[in-house]
């Protein structure tokens, strides 16, 4: 079975995808469904991590909004035709920045 901080480093990886892409600006994101669809799944896969993280380790780490996450999660493969563009688009360009500060600075502890 995999440990919390094995699970921390695949959320940093599925960030690093996201950048990939963030990088080509929201332009591209606006004209590319490839795109847009491949921020979807990171976000998804990103929100897995977060909830088969342990709830002690979430409980110690309340500055995370854990189950802001995981509810995204459920949204996002529950509810795939009403998914809000612009609301990924916010996840992954404001959002995403700041959990991998966060993410980041617990792999340092």
């Amino acid at each position: 079975m995999r440990d919390d901080q094995e699970k921390l480093l695949d959320i940093v990886e599925e960030i690093k995808l996201i950048e990939k892409y963030l990088e080509l600006g929201r332009k591209e994101y606006d004209r590319s469904d490839l795109i847009q669809t491949w921020m979807v799944k990171r976000l998804e896969n990103i929100a897995e991590a977060c909830r088969v993280l342990s709830k002690e380790f979430r409980l110690q780490h309340p500055e995370i909004p854990w189950e802001k996450i995981i509810a995204q999660r459920n949204y996002l493969i529950h509810e795939y035709f009403a998914i809000d563009l612009e609301e990924v688009w916010v996840s992954v360009s404001e959002d995403i920045p700041v959990l991998k500060v966060q993410i980041e600075k617990l792999l340092r502890k």
